[in-house]
């Protein structure tokens, strides 16, 4: 299927319409997994003064043209001052990221779908994850995949939004002040989900309160019937918030929306319910934890917040996966192990701590070190590892900025061995 005709790529970006015939399916910027038909940027690693960038220099998309007409690329987006010759219909622009942001503005402009952005020091994935599965079951949508939440990362998966979609689900994240007000005003969301705000990427924010002001200028993006979607204890004051009409979420009934867990029924299922106003929806969350169901009590509340039917999509939650590395649960004989490797901040681990805890047989924290903490970075630390060794039954450290005294919890039951075979069954 058609996601851009080669008229809409040139209006888009501004270049001359040719007769040629290079419709795409869809849109790359890595010649690796790029689809037959796909339209692919060349992008360089510089992002300009704009944004910040870890890999900022190291590659250029201009050196892998050949591996996209090779991988059938459709056409190519190039900058204008490249000479190298091309086999495939191009789109010369003088800058190929603010091409690609100007096709992710195309694809906004063009359609009427009901937008969602998410952001948050925690949570965010899941919170897309969850809301794109409900929603899917509902109506037409499309959503970020991954963590496509940066500077790159939000305009190619707009780019690559059906017109005829009825919902849109996007993740936004920042590294740096200022990021999350530029992607906003690419987004323009209908409803603005801020998780929470958490010492994570603190690194190059001069305060928490910086850091808050920066997760809160997602609602800038907002129109004049926009929703922000914010936790009940977050402070919006200050904020883009304040002149938005607000929908709190929380764990307790003074929240717009909360949730709180009930009895097991009769299958060994937990429940929970969820109240929405006057309305109480009972579901079956398949997962454990405060954290998750304060994230999902987040997703009801962006779901009211569309006017989803939300009985519908209570039913629904039974089939919510965890997405990978954000505390999947692999079975491995008689080991159980909780994947929530792919990054951390105090609150997050603390939680994942917790709900380690509130397992049964020999708990095991194994705790890799937690980045851009900025000078809290050593206190962090040792806060964690105090909770877990009074928490669990055995904690094992990866990393330099753990404090020594983690050594003291080694057990000889989990020796390098043991853990060896681990790892080998699960592979």
């Amino acid at each position: 299927m058609t996601l851009w005709s080669w008229h809409e790529l040139c209006e888009a970006l501004n270049v001359p319409v040719t007769d040629q015939h290079a419709d795409a399916t869809g849109v790359s910027i890595d010649s690796r997994t790029l689809a037959p038909g796909d339209l692919f940027i060349a992008l360089s690693g510089d992002p300009g003064p704009r944004f910040h960038s870890s890999s900022a220099g190291d590659l250029d998309g201009h050196d892998f043209l050949k591996a996209a007409v090779q991988a059938e690329a459709s056409s190519v987006m190039i900058r204008g001052d490249y000479r190298g010759d091309v086999a495939i219909p191009v789109l010369p622009v003088p800058d190929t990221l603010e091409g690609l942001w100007a096709l992710g503005r195309a694809a906004r402009h063009r359609t009427d779908a009901h937008i969602v952005a998410v952001t948050g020091s925690a949570g965010k994935t899941t919170c897309r994850s969850w809301l794109e599965a409900l929603l899917s079951e509902q109506a037409p949508t499309h959503a970020s995949t991954g963590s496509l939440n940066n500077h790159w990362g939000v305009p190619l998966s707009m780019s690559r939004m059906p017109a005829e979609v009825h919902y849109g689900v996007f993740e936004v994240g920042t590294n740096n002040p200022g990021e999350i007000a530029l992607l906003t005003e690419l987004v323009r969301p209908d409803v603005a989900v801020v998780l929470n705000v958490l010492p994570a990427h603190i690194g190059r924010f001069p305060s928490m309160d910086d850091l808050r002001l920066e997760k809160l200028s997602l609602a800038e993006g907002l129109g004049e019937t926009g929703i922000v979607i914010a936790p009940s204890n977050l402070d919006l004051n200050e904020s883009a918030a304040m002149d938005r009409d607000v929908l709190t979420f929380g764990l307790s009934s003074d929240a717009d929306i909360w949730s709180e867990w009930g009895s097991v029924d009769h299958r060994g299922i937990d429940e929970a319910s969820i109240h929405v106003g006057d309305q109480r929806l009972v579901c079956h969350p398949p997962f454990k934890g405060d954290h998750r169901l304060l994230t999902l009590t987040a997703v009801f509340a962006a779901l009211a917040a569309v006017k989803a039917d939300l009985e519908k999509a209570a039913r629904d939650v039974v089939r919510l996966t965890v997405p990978t590395g954000r505390g999947e649960v692999i079975k491995a004989g008689d080991w159980t192990l909780v994947d929530d490797s792919y990054n951390a901040n105090p609150v997050s681990v603390l939680y994942a701590v917790n709900a380690l805890a509130g397992e049964g047989g020999h708990r095991v924290a194994v705790l890799g070190e937690m980045l851009e903490l900025g000078p809290d970075g050593p206190s962090a630390h040792e806060e964690v590892l105090l909770a877990a060794m009074n928490s669990v039954d055995q904690v094992f450290t990866v990393g330099e900025n753990w404090p020594p005294k983690g050594q003291e919890r080694l057990d000889p039951q989990l020796d390098d061995a043991v853990l060896t075979a681990l790892v080998d069954r699960i592979e």
